[in-house]
């Protein structure tokens, strides 16, 4: 559930560096994206994202910042499709589609509570294996589907 205060355990299948493993570990990646999302505890998914990825930096940012402020994200979080890899060594780009729900949220507190809209998204997401980990190195969308 993305409103567990614990976040989300690396399972097994996530650690090899393997086209499996990335593709497993992407989906961890967003279990902890909806994990800061839903309770603003950005730490875990920091540790799984490198200092170049700017589109990952961009959602701990607002993550970390909307709760520091007293506001919220009120959703049942993304929903990850089935994620193909392609793997090249000790990097892999992972393609996912996304099914975002319609998210009740408030930047601040005393905000006005806005309604944000949902959709189907296709993500590209570029992760490399170090020191024995993978880490996320570039988020970004491809391209908005059915919205």
């Amino acid at each position: 559930s993305p409103t567990d205060p614990t976040p989300p355990t690396l399972p097994a299948a996530a650690k090899p560096n393997t086209a499996k493993g990335a593709a497993r570990f992407v989906q961890h990646y967003i279990d902890l994206m909806n994990h800061a999302s839903a309770t603003g505890d950005v730490k875990p998914l920091q540790a799984k994202t490198s200092p170049e990825c700017q589109g990952c930096d961009n959602y701990i940012d607002l993550y970390r910042k909307t709760y520091a402020n007293g506001g919220f994200f009120k959703d049942d979080g993304w929903e990850p499709g089935d994620p193909v890899a392609y793997l090249d060594g000790p990097t892999a780009t992972v393609l996912v589609d996304i099914d975002a729900p319609r998210t009740r949220f408030a930047l601040k507190k005393g905000d006005q509570i806005k309604v944000g809209e949902g959709g189907r998204y296709k993500l590209r997401i570029a992760t490399a294996f170090r020191a024995g980990a993978w880490a996320v190195t570039e988020l970004t969308e491809q391209k908005a589907l059915d919205r």
